[in-house]
C-alpha cells in the first residue's frame, strides 16, 4: 500500500527523525498503523528498517558536512545515540513480538501525551 499520504507522512517523519531522532519510532509506528491498518507488531520491523536507513543517511550527511565544511559534530553523543538505537531496535523488536497488541499502542499514547503536555506546560 503506497498512497501519497503514507509516503508524504513517512517522508516528513524521516526528515524530522534524521535531525532530532526523538520519538522517531513512535511516529513511524503511528503512521504505519494508521495507513496500513496492520498491527503494531507487524509494522515494527518496517519501523526499525526505516529508522536504520534514515539514521545512516543522516550520519553520512553529518560526516560529509564535518569533513567538507568543518561542521561541528559531537561524535561521542552521536556514537551513544547510534549504539542505543541499535540495541533498542534489536531488543525492542524481540520484546514487541511477545507483547499483546494493546501494550505498544498504550505506550505510544502515553509517550505522545507526555510530549504534548511537556510542550504545552
Amino acid at each position: 500500500m503506497r498512497s501519497p499520504a503514507l509516503v508524504g507522512s513517512i517522508g516528513a517523519a524521516s526528515v524530522y527523525g534524521g535531525y532530532f531522532t526523538a520519538a522517531q519510532g513512535v511516529l513511524y509506528l503511528g503512521i504505519l498503523g494508521v495507513f496500513t491498518g496492520r498491527s503494531m507488531g507487524s509494522v515494527n520491523s518496517v519501523k526499525n528498517l526505516l529508522s536504520l536507513c534514515v539514521n545512516l543517511a543522516a550520519a553520512l550527511i553529518y560526516s560529509i558536512a564535518f569533513f567538507l565544511v568543518d561542521a561541528q559534530v559531537v561524535w561521542a553523543a552521536s556514537a551513544a545515540i547510534a549504539v542505543g538505537s541499535l540495541l533498542g531496535g534489536f531488543f525492542g523488536a524481540h520484546l514487541a513480538k511477545r507483547l499483546p497488541e494493546w501494550a505498544p499502542r498504550g505506550v505510544i499514547v502515553v509517550v505522545a501525551l507526555a510530549a504534548l503536555l511537556r510542550e504545552v506546560l
